[in-house]
Formats: C-alpha cells, structure tokens, sequence
C-alpha cells in the first residue's frame, strides 16, 4: 500500500527474549489490520514472518523478516527479529533501521537477558523504545510484579499506559489511559475492541496511573513543567502532544498490554502506535559524507535518493532479494542507484513490498519505507545506494566476526 507522506509511516523492529510472543504479536497484528484472512499460528506453521523451513521446524525465529499493514490512514511496516542471543545480529540490524522498537516482555517473567541487549542497543542507536507485556492471560502473569521488574532494570520513566480488566485467564481487555475508557475484547475473536465505561473497582487506579503519567509527561519538557505547575495539570491537547515528543526523545517508556495468542489487545495497541509512535520524519538517519563529515538524513521525497540495505535473502524460487529501507528521496523502479562501497551502479528493477515471503509490486518506494529489490549484483547488508552525484553512507550496526565458519565443497 502506497501513503502520501512519511508522516504516515510506521517502522517497528519487533524484539525481545525469545518465547514472549513476538512473531504471534505480529500475526495478531496483520489479523486486526485485515492483512490477513485469520490468525496465523507457530504451531500450524503458517505464520507470516517465520516461513523458513528451519523456524517451522524448531519453532523459532532465525532470521528477520518483514510485514506491513494498514491502520487507520497510516502504513506500519513490521521487522520481525529473532529472540535468541546467537542470532541477535539480526536483531541489532532490524533495530538500526526502525524509528522505534516494541520490546515484547513476558507479563509473568518479566525482564531477560535479551531484554536488557535490546535496551542497549536501542540507547546506542538512539532508538525510542515501547514495551509489549505480552500473555497477560497467563497463569502468574501480573502487571505490578513486570512493571516492577521493567523499572528496576530500566528507570522509573517506564510507564504504563494502559491498565488490565481482568487478570490470567479472566483477563478481558484494557483501560486505556490516554482516553479514558475501558476497551474489551472477545477472547480469540478479531482482535477489536468494544468501548465501555470504566469498571468503578478500576476507577481509583486508573485515575492514580493517569496522574502519574501526567507528571511524566510534564517532567520531560521544562515550558509543559512550568504550565503544570501553573495550572495544576495539562490539557489534553499539550498532553497528547507532550508524551509522543517524550517517547520520541526516549524520556518516557510506555508500556502497553495484551495476550496475541487470544486476540485480546491487538486494536489498543494498533491505535497508539498510529498515534504516539515516531515516524520517519520525526527521526532524521545519521550518515557521513564521503569526506568524513557527519551529517543527519531528513525524511524527504524531494531530497536526493539515500537507501540503507538491511537483509539479503536467497530463495530458490523467487532469486536474490534485498530488503532496502529508503531514508531519504524517493527509490523509482527501474533507477539506477550507486552503491558507495562498491563503487557501482545497480539496477532497481522488480522494486516490491515484501509481506513475509510474498511481494507485491510497486512503482516507487516513498522516503522512509521498506520494501525489496531483486537480483542487485554486488549490494550486501550495510551497503548504502545513493544519486552517484551525492553518495553518503548511512549508519549501521557492527556485526561481530563469526566464532566458527565451513565451506561445503562438491565431491
């Protein structure tokens, strides 16, 4: 799907310690959303983002892939990244191109191992970083103990922005701060939510929660402290527009709720992320010249063309494809890029959205989206493709040298 302006983009790297439910958020996802038909499950085997023979077979994600889909008006492109230590590269990849990381965290065990290489990477890159408490329907699954858990590792500027209805097996929806009003869903239905009043035995701790957001919010900008002060709380508008500037600038952390496996959730979330998630235009891409010279990529279809290759896949029916986020300008089928460290031209021909293992072509990807080129000759992960009258190198993560490698020679 096509958006008129990057303003209108969403770009997620899914993360977290493996087993929090990271691939079946993202299946829920593009269920609500409409991009698929029904809920794709781990255990059929049909999941979007984790198609390779390997991940069906050992039920895990190797290697990242790509989603998209659509919500109200907007396009979230979703990089769904392995939770085990030994691919993490992926994920450090996936990280360094999104404008933001949902972190998925158990609502039971609370912070990993993973969890805390995630914050790290996320600081180094500067990434704005959201949290998933994921299987709260879970047997021992507990937001106070998880957000307990959350603060301990990460600072108390984690805060929640939605409280649970129901707890284990009778948990039923949220309460959603920022509104006001209580969200319900149907366990194992669509994935959208029916609005309804706050249950009274919530209202205490709903309005105790949203207060202390508040003053979260007020702290993270010296002009909003001051009207706090003055006024004695913010307006809806300073505030909406106060905590998408403090998640953008990692002064705040929200934490949302859900179960993906039941369904329950999935539209609460699909809605803030449209709303307080950074777009491309908010998050200029670090990149030098070729003197040296650092300097910040803005989110602009009218600037020259900069695209940062993330992921190159082989497969045996559809060929070479390289997953490319364009950074700034706008990538045209059929142009003819410059790779900067190869020093070569190469051909965007077949330019496409890639939903998992399928694509869908497209005429041109829009600054700050994601999709696929096939067959280029010489670009690999990392490589920049600029106008070659303009070539800048993008940033990118350092991948650490492998600890063993084979080679496979015929007989």
């Amino acid at each position: 799907m096509q958006v008129d302006t990057p303003a209108k983009l969403r770009n997620l790297a899914l993360a977290g310690h493996n087993d929090t439910g990271k691939t079946t958020l993202a299946s829920a996802m593009l269920h609500t959303s409409g991009a698929t038909p029904k809920l794709a499950r781990i255990e059929d085997r049909n999941t979007i983002t984790d198609f390779d023979p390997e991940e069906h077979e050992r039920g895990i994600s190797i290697g990242l892939s790509t989603a998209y889909l659509g919500w109200n008006g907007h396009k979230l492109n979703l990089i769904d990244t392995p939770g085990y230590g030994i691919f993490f590269s992926e994920t450090r990849a996936g990280i360094r191109v999104a404008d933001a990381t949902l972190a998925c965290v158990s609502a039971v065990a609370g912070v990993e191992v993973n969890t805390e290489k995630i914050w790290e990477v996320c600081e180094e890159v500067g990434s704005p970083l959201l949290f998933h408490l994921n299987k709260m329907d879970r047997e021992r699954a507990d937001l106070e103990r998880a957000l307990d858990s959350l603060r301990n590792a990460f600072g108390r500027q984690v805060m929640p922005v939605q409280l649970p209805i129901g707890s284990e097996k009778s948990f039923s929806g949220v309460v959603d701060l920022l509104s006001g009003r209580a969200l319900f869903f149907d366990l194992d239905g669509d994935g959208k939510a029916k609005s309804g009043e706050v249950p009274a035995e919530l209202a205490s701790a709903v309005e105790e929660a949203k207060n202390q957001l508040i003053e979260a919010v007020a702290e993270s900008d010296e002009a909003l402290l001051e009207k706090f002060f003055d006024e004695g709380s913010l307006s809806d508008e300073d505030f909406e527009a106060g905590l998408r500037a403090a998640i953008c600038a990692r002064k705040i952390f929200p934490v949302t709720l859900g179960s993906s496996l039941h369904q329950v959730g999935t539209s609460a979330l699909l809605d803030f992320l449209v709303q307080y998630a950074p777009s491309p235009v908010d998050r200029p891409y670090p990149a030098t010249r070729i003197d040296g010279t650092e300097i910040e990529l803005l989110a602009d279809p009218e600037a020259s063309l900069a695209a940062i290759a993330f992921k190159t896949t082989n497969d045996p029916f559809t060929g070479r494809q390289t997953l490319v986020r364009v950074i700034s300008g706008v990538l045209e089928n059929d142009a003819q890029p410059w790779n900067v460290r190869a020093e070569e031209s190469e051909k965007a021909h077949g330019i496409a959205y890639v939903q998992g293992k399928q694509t869908l072509s497209t005429p041109k990807l829009m600054s700050g989206d994601i999709g696929a080129i096939p067959k280029l000759r010489v670009t690999r992960s990392g490589d920049t493709l600029t106008d070659k009258a303009q070539p800048v190198n993008a940033a990118w993560v350092h991948v650490s040298d492998p600890a063993m490698s084979f080679a496979i020679e015929p007989k």
